[in-house]
Parts: structure tokens; C-alpha cells; sequence
């Protein structure tokens, strides 16, 4: 959502059910004023933390600089060392089985909304970072990979 419109986030998912829903595992701050920023110095709370937990790490006990925060506190499957998230597949019409279903596991270092938010500040040292950025493949990284075939 935020590559369209930096001032929105995408959720923390349990259950995905459209092609435009995709779980991104991140923190999005609020500044004062309670609207999403990509800059530390603004920033005031969490709207959402939902970055993957260590495994044993219990949500319910962790001190509010570790916190999670948003849907995925109450996401009795976002634990320590694991998330569940459940795709729900409809419409596909006179489509028969079996199909083969690809889940994919990606990372980036420095998300899009971030950069497009610094890159709004014109100085020498967003300037050079942005020489740096710009040529740069910033492409995800698959970290890793399943498929399954359902009936």
C-alpha cells in the first residue's frame, strides 16, 4: 500500500484472501500527529511491528522497546520463531486441480517507502546516499521457498 501512498501501510495478515494482499513483516512509526513516517526523529509510536520474533520471544512479556504492536499482537499464530498466515483462494472458476501453489520468503534491507521518503530531503548526505541507491539492483532477496500441490 505505502509504494502507492506513503501515508498508508500494508496490515499485519492472518488470513490472506486478494491477489492485493501480502504480508510485509516491518515497523511503521507515527509521528505526534498520529500519521505514518519513515523518519526516526519524527517518530512518536508504533502503528504496527510485526518484524519475525526470535524463536521463544514471548509478545505478552516483552518491554515496549521490543513490543509487538498492531493486529499481530492479538495474532495467536505470530509467535516466537513462527508465523501462520492462511491464504484463501476463491473466483477461480472452471479451474480443476491439482494446482501448485509458491510461497515465497523475501527480504530488503531498506524498504521502497523509506527511501522515497529520505529522498524527499535534499542534502549532500541524502544526495550522495541516493548516487549510491539509485544504480543499485534493490532487488529482494529470496530467503527461501515452498511450494505445494492441492487438490
Amino acid at each position: 500500500d505505502a509504494d502507492q501512498d506513503l501515508s498508508t501501510f500494508e496490515q499485519h495478515y492472518d488470513l490472506i484472501t486478494s491477489s492485493d494482499q501480502v504480508q510485509i513483516y516491518e515497523p511503521i512509526m507515527l509521528n505526534t500527529d498520529g500519521e505514518v513516517t519513515y523518519t526516526l526523529l519524527r517518530a512518536d509510536s508504533y502503528a504496527k511491528d510485526n518484524r519475525l520474533l526470535p524463536a521463544g520471544f514471548d509478545k505478552a512479556t516483552a518491554l515496549p522497546d521490543f513490543a509487538v504492536y498492531g493486529s499481530a499482537l492479538g495474532d495467536v499464530d505470530f509467535q516466537g520463531g513462527s508465523d501462520r498466515v492462511v491464504y484463501e483462494i476463491i473466483g477461480i472458476g472452471e479451474v480443476t486441480g491439482p494446482l501448485r501453489v509458491t510461497a515465497e520468503l523475501l527480504f530488503q534491507s531498506v524498504s521502497p517507502p523509506f527511501v522515497a521518503d529520505l529522498a524527499e530531503t535534499d542534502t549532500d548526505l541524502v544526495n550522495r546516499f541516493m548516487g549510491m541507491y539509485d544504480p543499485a539492483a534493490n532487488t529482494a532477496e529470496l530467503l527461501a521457498q515452498v511450494q505445494q500441490t492441492v487438490p
